[in-house]
């Protein structure tokens, strides 16, 4: 008979702990993750990095105007930032005119080199 001992996945690891919310944050994305700083200073370690963000506009996951204030305050050059929201809810490119849309925009972001548009 196969065991059924969860020891192994129910241990924390210290990789796991990086991501853990914060206990009494007072601010207004509390108990949210935001990786948005690693990524800014990503953009300043980086010259070549450009960010692309899409956003279904009705997602209730991860709300689209969530995602445009964090990323619009996070320190990123505005040049190197492109945000797009589609019809359509977390996953909006199941919504077959905003899948496509979204895929143009994506070749249109990687021709142009990342510029913001």
């Amino acid at each position: 008979m196969a065991s059924t001992s969860r020891n192994a996945t129910s241990r924390p690891t210290a990789s796991n702990n990086k991501w853990k919310r914060p206990a009494r944050a007072q601010h207004a994305f509390a108990g949210f993750i935001n990786v948005t700083g690693s990524l800014a200073q990503g953009t300043k370690d980086n010259e070549a990095l450009r960010v692309f963000a899409a956003a279904g506009y009705n997602d209730l996951v991860t709300s689209y105007f969530a995602l445009k204030y964090m990323l619009e305050h996070s320190g990123i050059d505005a040049k190197r930032l492109t945000i797009h929201d589609y019809p359509g809810g977390h996953m909006m490119y199941l919504h077959r005119p905003s899948g496509d849309a979204l895929s143009n925009d994506i070749v249109k972001f990687i021709e142009a080199g990342g510029e913001a548009r």
